[in-house]
């Protein structure tokens, strides 16, 4: 009886390989979309993070002030120290601003048109003043991630 090697042949070699690089293949393809989703899930939580700092500055001033003017693209402001307050949403700048002062950061960008960002006043005598604020936002980095924020601030300042 001959006694045989038992060894891969050059054909079996190459399958292996080519199975091996097949399963790396979809491994890679697999973890880079974590990562891509994991970005993603992160700009829009700083996304919501600034959108809700910059409604809150917004609230702490409309709920302690008179609302004396507004448009759908901005509102005054008058408060009891006189200092008056000035909220817009700028077309030239995509921003949402305070007085001037940016209150999101410029990685985010406001949709300007007027169907989705704007401001919507209720100032009528013997009606509790209000303000709804309509928000979309955009990552500069990512477009596709985006975030639309709908509220309304009442004022305790009532007009009789």
């Amino acid at each position: 009886m001959k006694h045989q090697k038992k060894a891969f042949t050059l054909i079996e070699l190459m399958i292996s390989i080519t199975i091996g690089a097949v399963i790396l293949t979809s491994a890679l393809g697999v973890y880079a979309q974590f990562v891509q989703t994991k970005m993603r899930i992160e700009i829009a939580r700083q996304m919501q993070k600034e959108v809700n700092f910059a409604l809150a500055r917004l609230t702490d001033r409309a709920r302690n002030c008179e609302i004396t003017s507004g448009k759908s693209n901005f509102v005054n402001l008058k408060c009891e120290n006189d200092k008056p307050y000035n909220f817009s949403i700028n077309t030239d700048s995509n921003s949402f601003t305070m007085n001037n002062e940016r209150l999101i950061s410029k990685r985010f960008k406001i949709i300007t048109d007027n169907k989705t960002s704007k401001f919507v006043i209720t100032n009528k005598e013997n009606t509790q003043p209000k303000v709804q604020i309509f928000l979309k936002v955009q990552s500069k980095k990512d477009p596709s991630v985006q975030q639309f924020i709908r509220t309304t601030i009442s004022s305790r300042k009532y007009k009789f």
